[in-house]
Parts: C-alpha cells; structure tokens; sequence
C-alpha cells in the first residue's frame, strides 16, 4: 500500500506538468483554471458524511464541468490544486496524503478525459450538439 500511496503522490504533480506541456492551451483559460480550483476546493472542504470513516464529495460536477467547458490541462491544474488546498486547509489533512488524494483525482479525470477525446476524435465531432 505505501508504493502504491507513493505512485499517486508522485503521477499527480507529473500529470500536471505533462498535461501543461502537452497542451499549452490552459495559458489561455486561466479563468476557468481558477473556477476548477475554486469549485473543487468548495465541494471537496464541504463532503456529506455517511459515517465516522466514509463520506462522499462533489468533485465530479467540477470534472464533469471542466471536460465539457475547457481543454484538459484546466482541469487536471484545478483539479489537482483544488484537491490540495482543500485537503491541507480545510480538511486539515497531511501533505502526503493530500498529494495522494491529488493525485488519485488528476489520474482519474485524465484516463476520463482521455477516453473522451478519444470518443470525438474516433466520431469526427468537434463540439457538443444534439447528435
């Protein structure tokens, strides 16, 4: 468990640089990079309980957001620094297993996001519509 732990820590912020390299497009959205950080920190600082040790957290609405409204970097930076500054400042969580977590949703909306743009790539759409 802890390589697996040290595997999250350290694809999160690799995820982020490669996806900022790979795509130099989130330069031009820096709006909505801190409308990804700001939705995220907000959902993630205020979860729904369910027990002492489970509770659930709204973060895919601001994924689901993010793919749908801006290119991918967007939201892996948001995504990921949401998930930081949530987890250290309000949920008083440790730096490791802050950078865990961040890394645990950047993979999560990167493999997602991928297979999306794969899906329009494959169908020859270039935006959302009704088809």
């Amino acid at each position: 468990m802890r390589r697996y732990a040290g595997v999250l820590a350290a694809a999160g912020p690799l995820l982020l640089l490669a996806a900022a390299l790979a795509d130099p497009r989130w330069r031009q959205h820096p709006v909505a990079i801190l409308l990804v950080l700001g939705g995220t920190t907000l959902l993630r600082a205020s979860p729904v309980r369910l027990s002492k040790y489970a509770y659930l957290n709204q973060t895919g609405i601001v994924a689901w957001s993010a793919a749908l409204a801006a290119p991918g970097p967007v939201g892996v930076i948001g995504l990921i620094g949401g998930v930081l500054l949530a987890d250290l400042s309000f949920l008083r969580k440790s730096f490791p297993a802050a950078l865990v977590n961040a890394g645990r949703e950047g993979i999560s909306f990167a493999v997602a996001f991928g297979f999306y743009a794969l899906a329009l790539r494959l169908s020859g759409v270039s935006s959302l519509g009704l088809d």
